[in-house]
């Protein structure tokens, strides 16, 4: 699947000097590895992230959604306890933007902490919830796992579908704004998406599967 230029030059400097956002070594810990997401605020403004866990670090990525429709990725790098629970995790957004959040894993699902956006010394109260599992019984599958260098979602339909006018309808009634619709050969759409869309995408009766993006190299 194609990234945008922005991604692409944003994870090329991720790789060439940020020895904290590298892939942590060793078992995942699942105190904290998994997808999580602020709760939308009136204005329709929300953060979601997946995360990677193992041996005291973390990696990982994510989205902040902004005013229903203007998105932008991040990356994020840092450090926990598995005794304790704590955790520091500095975020970095494609667009050029810093912030800190730090706080603590609280029970199995939520994560507490202080949302400090640039060089603020103050943090704003935030929290984040483990993304729910599918409302239904009979899922579609979600494939791959989280590339920060990749954010998005392709998601694919069944061949019977009318690829242009279901992917309009999935992004009015979930209010997130596709970036490629295919309507020919496989049939589906692209999009940044939170897990709670996902979740609630897989049950979609016309969706055949959901993948995490990827980049796809040539040699």
């Amino acid at each position: 699947m194609k990234t945008s230029a922005l991604l692409a030059i944003a994870a090329a400097a991720l790789i060439a000097g940020c020895r904290e956002f590298t892939m942590p070594a060793g078992p995942v810990d699942p105190l904290l590895t998994g997808d999580w997401a602020t709760a939308p605020i009136p204005s329709g403004s929300y953060i979601s992230l997946s995360v990677r866990a193992a041996g005291g670090r973390i990696t990982g990525g994510g989205v902040e959604h902004r005013l229903c429709c203007s998105e932008d990725a991040l990356t994020i790098g840092g450090d926990y306890s598995p005794l304790s629970g704590a955790f520091s995790i500095d975020v970095r957004y494609a667009g050029g933007a810093t912030a800190t959040f730090a706080g603590t894993v609280q029970g199995a699902d939520s994560l507490v902490g202080g949302w400090s956006a640039g060089a603020a010394a103050a943090g704003v109260r935030v929290v984040f919830y483990r993304a729910p599992e599918p409302p239904c019984a009979d899922s579609a599958p979600l494939l791959g796992t989280y590339d920060p260098a990749a954010p998005g979602y392709p998601v694919l339909f069944h061949d019977s579908v009318d690829a242009a006018a279901e992917a309009a309808r999935l992004a009015g009634k979930y209010g997130f704004t596709t970036t490629d619709v295919w309507t020919t050969g496989v049939k589906g759409f692209a999009a940044l998406l939170s897990p709670g869309i996902v979740a609630v995408l897989r049950c979609e009766s016309s969706v055949v599967l959901i993948e995490h993006d990827g980049v796809v190299t040539t040699q």
